[in-house]
């Protein structure tokens, strides 16, 4: 039986590449391999669930609460030769971000009869870390899968690849099915990699008990905490989140509205994207020092602060390609200021507001100042829209009066706006009284421009 393991760091992207392997695996040869799906967390592998919820009939083991390395050996070997001896040919395994291939040495005599080969996913921002703590499986993996490198293969990872003598291949989130063939080809190649070669004792049901292996624990190495979400705010768990001092990892999923949303952070980056009903309301973190008790509490000015600092930039790459977007105050930093204002301090809320007033005087700027003719005639007119409408939101919010300066910002907006070319499904949630309501507001508001505004709404009726 040959066994693909996809090793990396904590949030380099392993269950990503996995589902993107099974499901080429699929179109290719029509036959899913089962996969081990292994994760420190307590109550659900929300890894485990992405895969079920990713690729239909997979076979797919959860191996949760320890390692498949230390404390959950016995039961990683039993499955592993229990799938071998019923005539399976291939399986592929996600252990945890600690994992170390040298830990196949130790479980050697449980894997009789197997061929292991690996693929080492590291981010491409913690090059240095992987060549620092991970330099064993790098030695031993097949090939390099960079991820979050948006084609941009650094000098350092040039020289990582180098050092290893390893290839190395751009992971995206979406790997074409040309780059997973090339990959595949380098896993299935036995001459070319200098994998483990697996030391048996000839006994297909041979346990390392039977040869007295150490059993090492690493779980400590990287102090983990579960709890569940339910009744948490996104803007909650970004609250509880800047509290944690050395962060390195969160994964969970949130209820936001009537959906589920994931949120994942790693690298210092966020990622986000919707998930099914039935998505367990979990969530785990890791970080290299203590991690204080989960709190719902709300963001203090200094969170406020910190969250400010991390807003995205006013200029933003399409995920589309070929076109630069602007976004009013980041990616849901708006959402997650509101979910503050909600329950926070009077003193923490007007900072909020400054926080968001200030964002939309900056884009309100760039669209004055900047050439806009390459831009997507859409995405201009939407934010100029939304600027407007989170501007007049956010004064009904707090009750505060604009300044003259930024009513003139305002008029100036509305006067270049073109109700045309205005994207209709990014406004669904301005519209929605039950959400924020402005559309109708607006108008009122500026009546000197509430015809510009009454053709956007007679716009969004008509779709």
């Amino acid at each position: 039986m040959k066994i693909i393991v996809a090793t990396g760091f904590l949030g380099s992207g392993k269950t990503t590449f996995i589902i993107n392997l099974l499901l080429w695996l699929l179109k290719v040869t029509g036959v899913l391999p089962p996969v081990i799906v292994n994760d420190r967390g307590e109550n659900k592998n929300l890894d485990w669930f992405r895969v079920v919820n990713a690729v239909a009939d997979v076979q797919a083991y959860d191996l949760l609460g320890q390692c498949i390395g230390c404390g959950g050996r016995e039961e990683f070997l039993a499955l592993v030769r229990r799938l071998r001896d019923e005539g399976c040919k291939l399986l592929v395994v996600e252990p945890t971000g600690l994992f170390s291939l040298d830990e196949l040495a130790a479980i050697a005599g449980g894997l009789k009869g197997c061929s292991v080969r690996s693929i080492h996913l590291v981010d491409v921002k913690k090059v240095g870390e992987a060549a620092a703590f991970s330099f064993s499986n790098l030695l031993h993996s097949c090939g390099i899968g960079l991820t979050h490198a948006h084609q941009n293969i650094t000098r350092e990872a040039k020289m990582l690849a180098g050092a290893v003598n390893k290839p190395v291949f751009i992971v995206e989130e979406r790997v074409e099915d040309g780059l997973m063939a090339e990959i595949w080809e380098r896993l299935m190649d036995d001459a070319e990699c200098g994998h483990h070669h697996v030391h048996t004792c000839g006994d297909p049901h041979c346990t390392h008990n039977d040869h007295e292996h150490d059993h090492h624990h690493h779980e400590d190495h990287v102090p983990s905490r579960s709890f569940l979400t339910e009744g948490w705010t996104m803007g909650q768990i970004v609250a509880y989140l800047a509290k944690v001092p050395n962060l390195l990892r969160f994964k969970g999923v949130v209820q936001n509205g009537e959906s589920r949303i994931w949120m994942g952070w790693a690298g210092d980056e966020w990622h986000m994207h919707a998930m099914p009903d039935d998505a367990p309301l979990k969530a785990d973190v890791f970080a290299s020092g203590p991690i204080p008790e989960p709190s719902r509490e709300s963001l203090t000015d200094a969170g406020i602060e910190a969250l400010a600092e991390g807003v995205a930039p006013v200029v933003l790459e399409s995920p589309s390609g070929g076109y630069t977007r602007l976004s009013p105050v980041g990616t849901s930093a708006w959402t997650l200021f509101y979910d503050t204002s909600k329950s926070a301090s009077a003193a923490v809320r007007a900072t909020c507001g400054t926080r968001l007033v200030q964002r939309c005087r900056e884009v309100a700027t760039y669209l004055f100042e900047h050439d806009l003719t390459d831009l997507d005639p859409e995405q201009v007119d939407f934010y100029r829209f939304e600027v407007c409408m989170v501007w007049w939101w956010w004064t009904r919010v707090f009750g505060f009066e604009l300044e003259t300066a930024d009513r003139a910002m305002l008029d100036r907006l509305l006067r270049e706006l073109d109700p045309e070319q205005v994207n209709m499904a990014s406004l669904e949630d301005w519209t929605d009284e039950d959400a924020y309501g402005c559309l109708s507001e607006l108008k009122e508001r500026v009546p000197e421009h509430a015809d510009k505004v009454r053709r956007v709404e007679e716009r969004m009726a008509a779709t």
